[in-house]
């Protein structure tokens, strides 16, 4: 089966799940019956990241424990918005033999690592252009670079990109106007999300 592997983004950090499951997918999952899907959910302490090389490495620990208990023919995803959408990338660059996708959300990234995830980690970068708080240009500019690095006829399956001209805020931060880009992901086309999703795992 399918876990996904989610990565919230940095107004969750802390020592409890309080904030986290009022928001994105948690708060998806809570109010869908028959989720298909195995979420984890790891919290980030404060004052660090998900891109830190020590909270890397504790991911990668994780995904480890995650593949022993689901067997390795599971496919793990990881997934999340924001500060978790370049944890995404991130785990995708440093762990691309032990995941079967990323889906980064919002969260930009520096193209140089585009090569460890090319060809790799087939990916679904989500990203609305009027995002005020993680320009967009990252996002396009690491999209850009896998493309560049991926065969034509292997793009719709290993490198997609829904690029909003505008999303909202998010509810819990009105402030960062645009940077709402995981509702569409996880809930308007999440069907489409999924159809993917599954597809690769059966792959």
């Amino acid at each position: 089966g399918i876990v996904l592997l989610y990565l919230h983004g940095s107004s969750s950090r802390g020592a409890t799940y309080a904030k986290m499951r009022l928001q994105s997918l948690p708060r998806v999952v809570q109010e869908t019956k028959n989720f298909p899907y195995t979420v984890i959910c790891p919290l980030c302490p404060l004052k660090t990241e998900w891109s830190k090389i020590e909270m890397l490495g504790k991911l990668g620990n994780l995904i480890d424990k995650l593949r022993e208990l689901h067997g390795f023919s599971a496919s793990i995803v990881v997934t999340g918005p924001s500060m978790g959408g370049l944890g995404s990338y991130m785990v995708a660059a440093k762990f691309a033999e032990k995941i079967t996708a990323a889906i980064p959300i919002c969260g930009g990234g520096k193209k140089v690592f585009a090569r460890l995830v090319a060809n790799k980690v087939p990916c679904w970068f989500f990203h609305a252009a009027n995002d005020t708080c993680v320009p967009v240009f990252e996002t396009d500019s690491v999209v850009d670079e896998i493309r560049s690095l991926t065969p034509i006829h292997l793009h719709k399956k290993l490198i997609r990109y829904s690029r909003y001209d505008s999303c909202d805020a998010p509810w819990n931060v009105p402030w960062c106007v645009g940077h709402d880009a995981f509702s569409p992901c996880y809930i308007e086309e999440w069907r489409l999300v999924c159809a993917w999703m599954n597809n690769l795992a059966a792959t």
